[in-house]
């Protein structure tokens, strides 16, 4: 070890107190680095196991393909992994309920569908020969079929058919023009109950029952497939686009390898600003501490020139001073990180597991990686010797004699230390030398305001990044307002009140409403009061052609909707509008909620917009009907006429527009910003009319065949769904109509706390950080001028002296800290606004509360830094402060 690094380590013993802080500085940047590192790596690491647990391991399907194109899917060298699950057939059931899926599908599962694909096992077994069939849970609570393990079922299995073309279960069912084709019978033993699994859609004719296969059946099989590398996954399910596809996007997404280029382009520059930020506040705080410690030690550099050292030595002995420090503080911080945020999952991990829908078996946990790790140390090590460089290269720069001399430190030219007469009426002597003193000391001064500055700007940007990225979230996973919805149709001829009071009997039932919804049409409004945002992205030509709107008006979408009188009542008293004027009379006024958002899949971006701009307006209500007269509108126009046909484009019929059309007239009220409890709440791009539900017939007279959607928030939906399940059957109506909506809304809720943690969490260690960058500064910056405090109390200073002295320093760091950091901070804003809005368009916001936050902060830290730093300087012996350099 030569010489220099000798002194530089001594040096490093005798002023402890600021080596430290800096050593407290580099544990609180790496292990921010660390947590980011660790928590993405731990959090994509669950959500990628959580995906493949819900939705399965596989990459892509391809649906309905017979054996010789299974064969050649095995074969494609890109195809990594592929199972597969024959269509054995269809059988009806009897006992179903819901007539929209009334088959039970079976499916026989070949090698390592279990491993691939989620069938997740309630009760029994998994079957072990084709002669055993595993039965989904949802064919009792959605279809009403119920059996249990160790029944055998005689099933005639067959074909769907539907004018001479088979169907598959991708295809929904077809009240009027499907049959069932026999194929075979056959009998099953029932081994098992599994949860309903999620590669059965939604719209599936048939309830997924699960088999082996037995060698024989229908030459028909769904392949999935695991590609490798997964991004080929797009380009390898192109090459069989005559089949029936689907690619686990969400899978693909969390692993990085989806083809949403705007999403990526969001995600990419969304890392980038945050990782900006880190690197921003770690630096700030860091640099700080080299830069006072080294204008300290300036006439110790100008001792060690004047003997002999060279400028690079001087380089050199600062860099090791950072790389010793680093060897202290990387290590700590990397501990500090992984505990830090292993008790963040620790405290988190129950409430994540228990929004995923049915539970999970996956964990959030720390997983912590050597490349995390790496990252984390690299990037610590990469920010302390650019914050020990940057000071160094200034201080090897000046000559021997003005380090010695320390001029380069305070440079004192005429005038520049005269200070106001409003400084002295407001602080007195002592304010006012405090005021000198940062003239002639700037170095210093400077130090102090740049950290107060940054930590400004780290806090504000931090409370920004997670806003947007918050906001960007739950406009994508927009949130419900209720937990369970129950279908009225007209046919149950039940008074929707009845049902509702019944079916609020469950155990947990906070709020209701109900409102009946059939039209999702047109609306003629004047043209002046709709916007340019709908105009631009909405393309009505079809409607224009057909609608044929007068010269002042423009076509909008629609969904009407009426409320139930108690809920429409209290969306009243929250807008501070008149009963009378809205529930009363023969023409009462509808209410409007005009916010719409709408998807472009050919940039992939999602649009909010208003359709109108302001309300009270009188609009048509315009509507051609699919149906007339048991007959099917074509969309066509001929000689003046609209084209009806009996649905398989034959037999056509002409109807003047005057004999079809509907039009009604509707007056329109104030808009609301609040949706109330419907079907709808703020998706789609339609501007919703809401009317009382009294109002029904005033308006469009005797309701079609539209259902009564009745709404219920819940404490516990899974326990709420199953009281009403039995609520129902004991009553005798139908339960198949009975959606427990939260389940389906668990995943995204999850996503959102997901972000909500690490965004929470982000701001409290960048607080951290900050505070930390203040409290370093200010308490090195005032202990570092004991010696000139003790000179201060040889002449006379007293503690009240003092005082006003550093309530003026204070007031000074904070206002300039301030002035110059909230405008930078609300530009690093708006350039998180910038990359979040290339995937997402929504207006430019600034949150103010964390602008209010952090004004406050600052003054906060600053008077209780003082205050401590202070606290511990009275205590000295100004005869030893003077005598001592080493601080």
């Amino acid at each position: 070890m030569n010489i220099l690094n000798k002194v530089t380590l001594k040096n490093l013993m005798k002023n402890r107190t600021r080596t430290l802080v800096t050593i407290i500085g580099i544990i609180l940047s790496v292990s921010l680095f660390t947590a980011v590192t660790t928590s993405v790596n731990s959090l994509k690491t669950y959500i990628i196991e959580v995906t493949k647990e819900k939705d399965g391991d596989f990459h892509g399907g391809i649906f309905d393909v017979n054996g010789e194109k299974l064969e050649e899917i095995v074969n494609d060298e890109r195809a990594e992994r592929v199972t597969t699950i024959q269509n054995i057939g269809y059988a009806k059931i009897d006992a179903i309920e819901n007539e929209y899926k009334p088959y039970l599908f079976i499916g026989a599962m070949g090698e390592g569908f279990r491993d691939m694909m989620p069938v997740h096992l309630l009760e029994g077994k998994m079957p072990e020969s084709s002669r055993e069939i595993l039965l989904p849970d949802h064919l009792e609570t959605n279809g009403g079929a119920s059996y249990s393990v160790g029944d055998v079922i005689t099933l005639e299995l067959g074909e769907r058919v539907s004018e001479g073309m088979k169907l598959h279960q991708t295809d929904s069912y077809i009240t009027e023009n499907e049959e069932l084709e026999k194929v075979s019978t056959r009998t099953y033993t029932i081994s098992g109950i599994y949860e309903r699994p999620s590669f059965e859609g939604f719209s599936a004719p048939g309830y997924t029952a699960l088999t082996l296969p037995d060698g024989a059946g229908p030459d028909s099989f769904d392949a999935y497939v695991r590609v490798d590398p997964m991004k080929d996954t797009y380009e390898f399910l192109e090459e069989y686009g005559d089949y029936a596809t689907r690619v686990n996007s969400d899978l693909l997404r969390f692993s990085g390898n989806s083809n949403e280029n705007t999403l990526n382009a969001v995600l990419y520059s969304m890392v980038a600003v945050l990782s900006a930020i880190i690197m921003f506040g770690s630096i700030s705080l860091i640099y700080n501490a080299f830069s006072i410690s080294i204008s300290e030690r300036t006439k110790q550099f100008g001792l060690l020139k004047s003997v002999g050292a060279t400028r690079k030595q001087i380089l050199s002995s600062v860099l090791f001073e950072a790389l010793v420090l680093s060897g202290i503080g990387i290590p700590l911080g990397i501990l500090l990180g992984i505990t830090g945020i292993g008790l963040t999952f620790v405290f988190s991990s129950d409430v994540l597991n228990a929004l995923w829908a049915g539970g999970t078996k996956s964990e959030l946990v720390l997983r912590i990686s050597p490349e995390s790790l790496l990252i984390a140390a690299a990037l610590g090590l990469a920010t302390v010797l650019l914050s020990a460089w940057i000071p160094a290269r200034k201080a090897a720069r000046v000559s021997a004699i003005d380090s010695i001399r320390q001029t380069d430190d305070i440079r004192i030219r005429p005038g520049k230390v005269k200070t106001s007469k409003l400084t002295y009426k407001l602080f007195g002597f002592d304010g006012m030398l405090a005021a000198k003193n940062f003239k002639r000391n700037r170095r210093k001064y400077r130090a102090t305001v740049v950290s107060l500055f940054m930590s400004v700007v780290l806090f504000i940007s931090a409370s920004s990044f997670t806003s947007y990225l918050k906001k960007g979230t739950e406009q994508v996973f927009e949130e419900m307002d209720h937990d369970i919805t129950y279908y009225l149709t007209p046919s149950q001829e039940k008074n929707p009140e009845d049902v509702l009071k019944l079916l609020s009997g469950a155990q947990g039932v906070n709020d209701t409403s109900y409102e009946y919804s059939e039209m999702y049409g047109t609306l003629l409004v004047p043209k002046e009061v709709v916007t340019e945002g709908y105009t631009e992205l909405m393309d009505m030509s079809y409607y224009e052609e057909m609608l044929k709107p007068r010269e002042s008006e423009s076509i909008v979408n629609m969904h009407l909707a009426f409320l139930d009188d108690e809920s429409f009542r209290s969306l009243l008293a929250e807008n501070g509008l008149s009963e009378e004027e809205y529930m009363a009379g023969e023409a009462p006024k509808a209410l409007v909620y005009a916010s719409g958002k709408v998807y472009d899949s050919t940039d992939s971006r999602y649009y909010t917009f208003d359709v109108v701009k302001n309300g009270s307006f009188s609009a048509r209500q315009v509507e051609i009907p699919s149906l007339f007269e048991d007959r099917y509108f074509s969309g066509e126009e001929r000689d003046g006429k609209l084209v009806y046909t009996n649905g398989e484009g034959e037999d056509e019929v002409l109807y003047a527009r005057e004999e079809v059309i509907i039009e009604r007239d509707l007056v329109l009220g104030e808009i609301i910003s609040t949706m109330p409890m419907m079907s709808y709440n703020a998706n789609g791009s339609e501007l919703k009319v809401i009317y009382p539900y009294s109002a029904m017939e005033k308006v469009i007279g005797k309701p079609g065949n539209g259902a009564v959607n009745l709404y219920f928030e819940v404490e516990d939906h899974a326990a709420a769904y199953r009281e009403m399940s039995e609520i129902l059957k004991d009553a005798n109506l139908s339960f198949t109509n009975l959606v427990d909506q939260a389940t389906y809304m668990d995943q995204n809720r999850a996503m959102i706390t997901v972000i909500n943690i690490f965004s929470y969490g982000f701001i409290i260690l960048i607080s951290l950080i900050a505070a930390a960058n203040v409290f370093n500064t200010i308490s090195t910056n005032i202990h570092l001028r004991r010696r000139e405090f003790a000179m201060l109390k040889t002449v006379g200073m007293t503690t009240r002296g003092f005082n006003k002295m550093m309530t003026y320093e204070s007031i000074l760091y904070g206002l300039k800290g301030i002035l110059y950091g909230i405008p930078v901070a609300i530009g690093v804003t708006y350039l998180i606004y910038l990359s979040m809005s290339n995937g997402i368009d929504f207006a430019f916001f600034i949150p103010w509360i964390p602008v209010i936050l952090a004004v406050g902060s600052v003054f906060l830290v600053v008077f209780a830094t003082s205050i401590y730093a202070m606290d511990k300087i009275r205590k000295d012996n100004p005869i030893d402060a003077l005598k001592n350099e080493n601080i």
